[in-house]
């Protein structure tokens, strides 16, 4: 169904009821007339002229609709859309317009409002701030008037006998609290002297432990190869003997008989083997001098590692004497100290 034909539709409408309105009041009489004739005279008027203005604008808007029938039907409901389009722009921008006024008025509400709350919160705090600087003068003032009453009680009082002395016992217990925390400390450094040199001495005769065993392998390892070279000499000694007797009995007139040699050696064998003999017996005289020198200089370093055992370990002795003494002396300090801290405190 199109536009025109709705409002003709409408307007049809509207034309029954003008003709039921006319004709109801037209053919209003008998008792309603009788009963209400003034009421119903001061209504009819209005209605009656109300009528004829209904019925002239319904004569228009059918003149217009009969007008527009046909060619401009077209033309016209683009109009009407457009009207209706620009009406309802025009209504949704009134209604965004006052959605916006209402906005800005309540913007201009709250900003009155925290406008308002900010002036009395800055009264306030001005109030605070008077108040704490009057507290903080007034503080002030009291602090120059407790300093100035202070300053003329100690330049006025003048401290009795009894403090002076007692004064004077804390100042040298001071004093000899500081001496004895000094003496403390250089017995404490003694001790830890004392207790590094025992522990280089310690060192020392470990060392000198070690060189007298390690003397003691090379005279053992000497004396070894002596008893070698002796059992050599013994072997060239014997062989010496038989080729000497081998000479004898050549030089007697004899001659050797072949096969009569004994192994290891002929007649011709002997200087060289007297040579080697000498030879053994040059070198078993030098090791043994050495083994003598060496077995001297191992006695000796026994000796010595005796003398030295024994002195360290008389050092050692006097040592711990002085560590035990210097560890009492400093368990009396400390004690001392001790009881004077608690005497301090609990004056």
């Amino acid at each position: 169904m199109t536009v025109l034909e709705e409002m003709n539709d409408q307007l049809a409408a509207e034309n029954a009821e003008l003709l039921q309105e006319v004709a109801r009041l037209r053919g209003g009489g008998g008792s309603e007339a009788t009963h209400q004739q003034p009421h119903s005279n001061v209504r009819a008027t209005p209605s009656l002229v109300a009528l004829a203005a209904r019925e002239v604008v319904v004569s228009q808007k059918r003149e217009i609709l009969e007008d527009e029938e046909g060619a401009e039907e077209e033309a016209a409901r683009a109009r009407m859309e457009g009207s209706i389009a620009a009406t309802e722009e025009n209504l949704t921008l009134r209604i965004e317009i006052q959605e916006l006024r209402q906005d800005i008025a309540s913007l201009k509400a709250a900003r009155q409002v925290a406008d308002a709350d900010a002036g009395a919160k800055g009264e306030a705090a001005a109030e605070r701030v008077r108040q704490l600087q009057e507290q903080f003068d007034a503080t002030r003032l009291e602090k120059i008037s407790a300093e100035t009453e202070l300053h003329r009680l100690r330049s006025n009082w003048a401290p009795p006998e009894a403090l002076q002395s007692e004064a004077a016992k804390v100042e040298a217990a001071k004093k000899e609290l500081k001496a004895a925390k000094e003496d403390a400390l250089r017995k404490a450094n003694a001790l830890s002297a004392a207790k590094s040199e025992r522990a280089l001495r310690s060192e020392a005769v470990q060392r000198e432990a070690e060189a007298v065993s390690r003397l003691q392998v090379e005279v053992e390892g000497l004396r070894e190869d002596i008893r070698k070279k002796d059992s050599q000499v013994a072997r060239l000694k014997m062989q010496l003997e038989a080729a000497s007797g081998r000479d004898g009995d050549e030089g007697s007139g004899g001659v050797g008989r072949p096969g009569s040699a004994r192994p290891g050696g002929s007649g011709t064998d002997y200087p060289r083997m007297k040579q080697q003999l000498a030879e053994k017996e040059a070198a078993i005289a030098k090791m043994s001098s050495e083994a003598e020198a060496m077995a001297g200089e191992m006695e000796k370093a026994q000796a010595n590692l005796g003398k030295v055992k024994r002195q360290l370990q008389q050092r050692t002795q006097e040592k711990d004497a002085s560590i035990k003494a210097l560890e009492e002396e400093l368990r009396f300090a400390k004690d001392m100290l001790g009881r004077q801290l608690e005497e301090e405190r609990a004056a």
